[in-house]
């Protein structure tokens, strides 16, 4: 399955002779360009994090609390994997990341489209079966670049009200359900969860 809208020197393909582009270097090389990243807002990046192959939210960018660049520990963080886990997604299964790296107080255009750069790598990287587009800016991007993905409420909005937090998990539930239930099946049968 190829993600990225199908344009190769002006010419549109279909889907089932788009050529696949390819990685251009590992997940481990490509933290390393965004650390030392210097068309990115300065200040301590937060990588993506999370396990490879499997279904992947893209966000806006980094709770401003998160200074030290810590994966998975902000406050956000700590908001949003107990409501993915109630979605029966269990950590193994997803990847987080987002489109600014750094926490900033103010997101511009320009940083959304320098960041998206740095996650159409991860996403050749990756390779998930699923990419949720977490929010407006997110959604925004994705529809700019041309990337094939799921699109929902940011988990934020629960906060303050303008969904419940078991609405959300519902709308997540049934954007994932399909791929989640193959997971679970495999899982029964021993085989492995990631597929070769």
């Amino acid at each position: 399955m190829t993600v990225f809208g199908p344009t190769k020197r002006g010419v549109n393909y279909p889907d089932y002779v788009q050529p696949k582009p390819r990685a251009p270097f590992t997940l481990h090389q490509l933290e390393d360009r965004i650390r030392t990243c210097t068309h990115c807002p300065p200040g301590t990046k937060e990588l993506g994090w999370g396990y490879v192959n499997q279904i992947m939210f893209i966000g806006q960018g980094p709770a401003l609390s998160n200074t030290d660049g810590l994966r998975g520990t902000s406050d956000f963080d700590k908001f949003f994997i107990p409501l993915v886990l109630k979605a029966k997604i269990n950590k193994p299964n997803f990847y987080f990341t987002n489109i600014v790296k750094t926490p900033v107080s103010r997101v511009t255009q320009a940083m959304i489209t320098h960041g998206g750069t740095h996650v159409k790598d991860e996403i050749l990287i990756v390779k998930p079966k699923i990419i949720i587009a977490l929010g407006a800016y997110a959604s925004s991007w994705a529809d700019t670049v041309g990337l094939r993905c799921r699109r929902m409420v940011h988990p934020s909005a629960t906060r303050y009200g303008s969904i419940s937090e078991d609405e959300w998990v519902k709308q997540l539930v049934v954007l994932t359900s399909k791929f989640i239930n193959k997971l679970y099946a495999r899982h029964r049968e021993g085989l492995p969860q990631q597929e070769e």
